[in-house]
């Protein structure tokens, strides 16, 4: 082999050995490095508790059986004015949320969310009224009749899935968001509701007689209850305003309005009279709409 043929063959090993270039660093493939909006894209987990409070419409059927209930009191003038169903339930509200790994936008925000609901007497209390009407009959004034009328709510559960989007967030580390949501479950109730009339009478009761004023349809005693139960379901838009502070403090306020049906309310009625007692049931549909706040307080899950 002459010396020029080793010049040859040491450029060719030269050319398929030597070590690479600053240039072709340059050019190798990096490894990728996980992006900052990457970061923020990543899935959360939220947990909060709140009060809520609703007010309540209570359907045509409901008012129209507690008309029927009205009408047997005509000789108490104002009964019907004092004979009203609760229109509001306070509530406590626990949710867990889920924001997946899913933007559409650069700040905007996809939350799943399932949430419980429950509401009792034995946390807020019943609804009572109290008056001393003055019973007629015809023109004779029969007499002082001190009246009671107490609601109680044994228990109100509400189990339910839902839906919020908030398109944008406004602020870094006091974070901004104005959502919409859509909600919708099932929920239960049991309740309890007590009239108690008690006519004290005077000179005209003692004139007409207790058998003659049963005979017309008036009682020196009345004491009715009627418990209530039944399943229903509801749907919920609403619209939000959601803060954060820091990374895991979170505050939110909520406004939609609830529409409730309890498809088949059941209704037992037992009255004491003076001379007997009487037993009534019935299965209503039971519209319970309204607006619904909320105001909650929560976690960003680590």
């Amino acid at each position: 082999m002459t010396p020029k043929s080793l010049l040859t063959l040491a450029t060719l090993a030269g050319l398929f050995f030597s070590p690479p270039s600053f240039a072709e660093k340059q050019l190798s493939v990096p490894t990728p490095i996980e992006s900052k909006r990457d970061k923020e894209a990543k899935e959360k987990l939220f947990l909060r508790l709140g009060f809520g409070y609703r007010t309540l419409n209570r359907g045509e059927r409901m008012e129209d059986y507690v008309d029927k209930t009205r009408e047997q009191f005509t000789a108490m003038r104002g009964f019907g004015e004092f004979l009203q169903l609760g229109k509001q339930l306070p509530y406590f509200f626990l949710e867990v949320g889920l924001s997946p790994e899913t933007n559409f936008l650069s700040r905007d925000s996809l939350e799943l969310r399932i949430s419980g609901a429950f509401s009792s007497s034995a946390i807020f209390g019943d609804s009572t009224s109290q008056k001393d009407f003055e019973t007629w009959l015809m023109e004779w004034d029969l007499g002082s009749t001190p009246t009671n009328w107490t609601q109680h709510l044994d228990c109100y559960v509400a189990l339910g899935v839902g839906v919020s989007y908030s398109p944008i967030a406004f602020g870094k580390y006091f974070q901004v968001r104005p959502a919409i949501s859509l909600s919708g479950g099932i929920s239960y109730i049991k309740a309890e509701s007590i009239l108690d009339i008690r006519m004290k009478g005077n000179e005209s009761t003692q004139i007409v007689g207790k058998e003659t004023l049963n005979l017309l349809g008036i009682n020196e005693k009345i004491y009715a209850v009627t418990p209530q139960s039944g399943w229903g379901y509801f749907v919920e838009p609403a619209g939000e305003f959601q803060a954060q502070i820091g990374k895991y403090f979170l505050i939110r306020l909520k406004l939609g309005y609830r529409h409730e049906i309890f498809p088949n309310l059941n209704m037992v009625t037992t009255t004491e009279l003076d001379t007997k007692t009487t037993r009534e049931e019935v299965n209503i549909k039971y519209e319970a709409c309204g607006f619904d706040g909320q105001l909650t307080f929560g976690v960003q899950l680590p």
